[in-house]
């Protein structure tokens, strides 16, 4: 099972007490930013044909579409995807007093 980012990735990272409004937010700017990493390691895989096709799915946002093509077209994935989270919770855990006091400082 590939880690995800959710509730557990912030308490991983001992952001599980902060307020519910922050982590809704913290947890949208962090996925947005994976889907950026990832997007870009998975282009850069991607043969002419294969991006026009990933390209196109991407503008009809069907999910489960790009899910199963991603699956299907890139046998990776999910190694690339588990890599980017683990670089992630690496950026994010030199800035944990920061946030934690940010927080703290704004209540």
């Amino acid at each position: 099972m590939s880690p995800t980012i959710d509730n557990n990735f912030l308490a991983s990272l001992g952001l599980g007490s902060i307020p519910e409004e922050e982590k809704k937010r913290m947890l949208l700017d962090i996925a947005e930013n994976l889907m950026a990493k990832v997007g870009l390691r998975v282009e850069a895989q991607l043969n002419e044909d294969q991006l026009q096709a990933y390209d196109q799915l991407l503008e009809n946002s069907d999910a489960s579409a790009i899910q199963q093509w991603l699956q299907t077209n890139v046998p990776d994935y999910q190694r690339i995807v588990s890599e980017e989270i683990d670089k992630l919770r690496e950026e994010i855990k030199p800035q944990v007093p920061g946030i934690l006091q940010q927080i703290v400082g704004a209540s």
